[in-house]
């Protein structure tokens, strides 16, 4: 998955066009350094062997966010898939009345999940870089030592918290 962040810029000032050009650039990307390593490690040979395995695949499907919590079409249908087969299997695990119920469900859940994610992430970023002018490196790494023992912490949390709701 790739950020795009505070300094990739939207063009034309479209909300969730930074993510959809960063989407765009990553199978670009991919290739690229493909051709860089078929260049270091099998020179004279082109399209080389890890260019040539990558294009087997088709496609790279970029998972770009954006700081506002906007995600890019792949993405959003790479949450659709994973919504559909966890509907399918766990339908009535979950009480839902169809496979259709349950993936709605799930979609609604997932991007719910992802939106905080993103928000917290930017939060913290930003929460980071305040640090870091107001008070310098040493404090921002102090900071995030603690930040990462109280995510930590509340992953446990959340973890068993949602064993004991599927029991």
């Amino acid at each position: 998955m790739v950020y795009a962040g505070l300094g990739y810029q939207a063009k034309w000032n479209i909300q969730g066009k930074a993510v959809l050009i960063k989407q765009q650039s990553v199978t670009e990307a991919y290739i690229r350094k493909a051709k860089k390593a078929d260049k270091e490690f099998n020179p004279g040979i082109t399209p080389g062997p890890v260019e040539t395995a990558l294009r087997v695949f088709g496609p790279v499907k970029g998972l770009a966010a954006g700081p506002s919590g906007e995600v890019s079409p792949h993405f959003e249908e790479f949450v659709k898939k994973l919504a559909e087969k966890a509907g399918e299997r766990r339908w009535q695990i979950m009480g839902a009345r169809s496979q259709r119920e349950a993936t709605a469900t799930y979609v609604q859940s997932f991007r719910r999940q992802i939106s905080i994610l993103l928000s917290r992430t930017m939060a913290q970023l930003m929460f980071d870089r305040l640090n870091l002018v107001v008070y310098g490196d040493r404090a921002t790494e102090v900071e995030r030592q603690k930040n990462k023992r109280s995510f930590a912490q509340w992953e446990e949390e959340d973890y068993y918290n949602r064993r004991m709701d599927h029991k």
